[in-house]
């Protein structure tokens, strides 16, 4: 299995090379690193998140950030297997008729 910082590469911006001055627990342990996941795990524990999403079809027992995360991998797991959130997306569709 590859390490963390070969499975992130390709979420990451294309002048960022972790084989130059800066690696992964580096990135992470910086101040604004932590503010913004702070900031993130505040909108997800007091449900300021829950409308977007509800959107993205992340619903049901997202009460924090590494279940966010979890969501997040869970669903374009099946996007890549061809399973997709077609259905969520008719769902919002069909939500945004309504409204």
């Amino acid at each position: 299995m590859p390490g963390i910082g070969e499975r992130l590469r390709p979420g990451m911006p294309e002048n960022w090379e972790q084989s130059g001055s800066e690696d992964v627990s580096e990135v992470v342990q910086r101040p604004e690193f932590q503010q913004a996941l702070g900031t993130l795990s505040a909108a997800i524990s007091t449900g300021q998140l829950a409308p977007l999403l509800q959107q993205f079809g992340l619903e049901g027992g997202i009460d924090n950030v590494e279940a966010f995360l979890r969501a997040v991998e869970e669903q374009v797991r099946r996007e890549q297997q061809g399973g997709g959130s077609s259905g969520d997306q008719d769902n919002n569709e069909d939500r945004m008729q309504e409204d």
